[in-house]
């Protein structure tokens, strides 16, 4: 399975969107390394730039305002391909993208002979309110999100036995006074 053959089908398979599309923080395309910036930036990232630019005038990248000004970023030419073409190119939706890459990964797995999902080291029922509610999660985020949860459980405890001793911020502060009155409880139980 190839996964440039496989985005390109599940992009294909979504609605057609307008260009604006291609924006949005749920748009997880990417086209790959981009000699300016030194690395892999999303395409919504890089049209963020690009506008910015527009409306600024300058970029706090001067790599990336280099590129762009002098016609060697790769995003200015997708931008113009979609405005021309009048829809969104290079939109990939985020829950497709991830949907394949748990395909992926456990197609990769069964070719390494491995079983479907690894044994978990211990299962407890967990009444937790804070479970989804939606589809079951799989591979690396369903691992990452289990993590996750049994550290702030962890924290969780700790924090409710050391909530008690805590100091109360008097009603008229600031936030910034809350916040700093904060930082020096926790501070001192730290110490302590």
């Amino acid at each position: 399975m190839n996964y440039l053959e496989e985005r390109a089908k599940s992009m294909a398979e979504q609605p057609v969107y307008p260009p604006s599309q291609s924006y949005s923080g749920n748009n997880a395309y990417y086209e790959g390394a981009c000699e300016p910036a030194g690395y892999t930036p999303s395409y919504a990232t890089c049209l963020h730039k690009i506008r910015a630019l527009e409306r600024d005038g300058s970029l706090e990248f001067p790599a990336c305002q280099a590129a762009i000004q002098g016609g060697s970023c790769m995003a200015v030419g997708m931008r113009k391909r979609e405005e021309d073409a009048g829809r969104a190119l290079y939109y990939w939706d985020r829950k497709r993208m991830l949907a394949l890459n748990d395909v992926m990964f456990e197609s990769a797995m069964r070719a390494a002979g491995a079983p479907n999902r690894p044994p978990r080291l211990k299962q407890e029922p967990k009444s937790d309110a804070r479970q989804p509610t939606g589809p079951t999660e799989r591979g690396f985020a369903a691992a990452i999100n289990n993590a996750m949860k049994d550290l702030e459980q962890t924290h969780a405890v700790a924090t409710s036995q050391s909530a008690k001793q805590e100091i109360q911020p008097a009603a008229g502060l600031s936030l910034m006074e809350i916040a700093r009155l904060r930082m020096k409880t926790n501070h001192q139980k730290e110490i302590a």
